[in-house]
């Protein structure tokens, strides 16, 4: 089966991760070793970027290249689990009550649609 990374949501995480860590674009790059265009267009999710460099932004970044790669990646459970426990962290008892609801409907709804094709793609 053929991937295709999606470079937008790579910057995206990227970017969320840099911020959360209150670390500027020059230092990432610094860090990473890359030229600050060439961060910032990937931290925007504007370019592609090599495996080397993406490497080097996930060690200057502090976290391993499959939280970054998540949403190209199929065995990445734990990734959205932390995604979703953080996401939830703040909700009040009536938000989780209702996410616990929508998420249900849905895995429902998906498994359904996955029986019928009896395949994902």
């Amino acid at each position: 089966m053929p991937v295709t990374l999606d470079y937008t949501a790579l910057g995206k995480r990227i970017q969320r991760v840099r911020k959360e860590r209150s670390l500027p674009q020059a230092e990432v790059a610094a860090r990473a070793g890359v030229s600050i265009q060439h961060y910032g267009n990937v931290d925007r999710g504007q370019t592609k970027v090599s495996l080397e460099a993406l490497v080097r932004i996930a060690n200057a970044l502090g976290v391993g290249t499959d939280q970054l790669l998540a949403d190209s990646v199929y065995h990445t459970k734990a990734v959205f689990c932390d995604d979703l426990a953080k996401l939830t962290a703040n909700a009040t008892d009536t938000e989780i009550r209702a996410i616990v609801r929508i998420a249900k409907t849905t895995l429902r709804l998906i498994r359904e649609e996955y029986r019928e094709k009896d395949s994902w793609e």
